[in-house]
This record gives structure tokens, sequence and C-alpha cells, in this order.
């Protein structure tokens, strides 16, 4: 592997570092001036990631997107060169209506879970930490006030991380704990608060669903509320939940 492949393999991964290949971290620690235009690229895409975190897609409009594209009425071009700023929010936003889980029906706590998670998951929202253990994590999150998890199930707290994320869930502070899988992928576990959150909390035994490639457990346990979400399917979410 050359530079020049090292270069383009950390452009791919900065917001997902956990991806990037053992070769390419090790020419990044040996490499000084690789690792300045490293840090500021990951700098720059960050605050990307950031203000897109603020960008509100319209209700709808994936589905008007998906109708306009069946219809093959051709207009003329008027304005050949948009602003740059606009295009490249346009295009982000665009690709993300594409990758907008599937969460109709869902308790608004659960389908605002799983939208931050898959966020994360395309690299379309920024860890907050990127600590490599559950009680790195912790540390991270206690010093902070943060949510933190009481109760983690089956292997899960085994596991290396690579991160944590605090969103809000129904206006409410939660958490989110980015799990790394033996055999590759990711699961990730958002944890709030239960009092006052209001209906579908799943007390007890977890319950199993399937949303699109995402395979969820959601239950309650000693006042708080979780989800736990991988694209890795159910028999491993299963697996990680004790119950495989």
């Amino acid at each position: 592997m050359n530079r020049e492949q090292v270069r383009l393999e950390l452009d791919a991964t900065t917001l997902r570092p956990q991806e990037a290949s053992e070769e390419v971290r090790a020419w990044l620690q040996g490499d000084a001036k690789l690792g300045e235009w490293y840090r500021a690229r990951v700098a720059f895409d960050e605050q990307v990631a950031a203000a897109m975190e603020e960008v509100v897609i319209p209700a709808g409009l994936r589905e008007k997107i998906v109708s306009g594209s069946r219809e093959s009425v051709k207009r003329p071009v008027r304005w050949f060169v948009p602003a740059m700023a606009a295009a490249l929010a346009a295009c982000v936003a665009l690709g993300w209506v594409f990758l907008w889980p599937d969460a109709e029906g869902m308790p608004s706590w659960q389908a605002e879970s799983l939208v931050a998670v898959s966020a994360l998951e395309h690299g379309l929202s920024r860890l907050d930490d990127r600590s490599e253990s559950l009680e790195a994590v912790k540390r991270v999150l206690g010093g902070s006030g943060s949510i933190l998890p009481e109760k983690v199930p089956g292997v899960l707290g085994e596991l290396p991380t690579f991160g944590c994320k605090r969103v809000r869930i129904g206006g409410r502070p939660a958490t989110i704990v980015c799990f790394k899988l033996p055999a590759g992928g990711e699961a990730h576990l958002v944890v709030l608060e239960s009092a006052g959150l209001g209906g579908g909390v799943p007390a007890g035994r977890a319950k199993f669903e399937k949303r699109k490639n995402w395979s969820l457990a959601s239950w309650s346990d000693g006042g708080q509320t979780y989800l736990l979400a991988t694209t890795a399917g159910e028999e491993e979410l299963r697996r990680l939940m004790g119950e495989a």
C-alpha cells in the first residue's frame, strides 16, 4: 500500500475510524505530515456532520421524490450552476432521504432512536467520544453527567466499543453506545430514562422486531429504557441479548 492509497482510505473513514485497516493506522502513526492532514480533514468533516444534524427533512419529502422519479417530464434547465453550499446540502439531504429507516408505526421514542442510530451507521452524524471499551465510555459519560446504561444485556458489555453519542429523544437526554461485533459490523445501544416516556415501553423481556435491514430489541429495566439496533441480523441480535 502506498501513501496515496492510505490517504484515500483515510479520506473515506474520517467519521468512522473503526473501518480503517491496521496498515493504514500504522501509516498514520508513523507519518507526521499525513497525521496533520488527517486531523484537519476530520475536523472539517465533523463540522459538516454537525451542520447536517441541524437539517430538518420536510415531512413526506421521500415520498414526493420517489413519486417524482417515476415521471418522465423534462423541464428546461434555467440555472446551471447553483450555489455550492446549497448543492452540497441538497445532495446530502437527498441521500439521507433514501437511507431514512422504516420507522412507521413505531412509538415516537423508538422511531427517533432508530433515526439517530441510522445517522451514525451511515456516517451522517459524528461521535462525541471514541473510547474503545464500555468502561471507558462510562468514565467519559459519568464525568459529563450524561445518561449511563446501568444494565447491559448478554455479552454486549464484553465487546469493544468505538465511542458514544449524546442525543435527545422525545426532548429528553439519551445516549448511544456503539459496539464492534466480532464478525464485523456494529450494534448500537440507545439508553434513556423511562419516567414520563409514555406508552410503547416494553417491560421485562425484550421485544424483537425487524425494520428493513435493521434488527431491533427494545425493553425497560430499572427505570431505564433501551433500544439495541444492528444490521447484522436477528440471530446476532439475539446472541448479543443472551437469547441465542
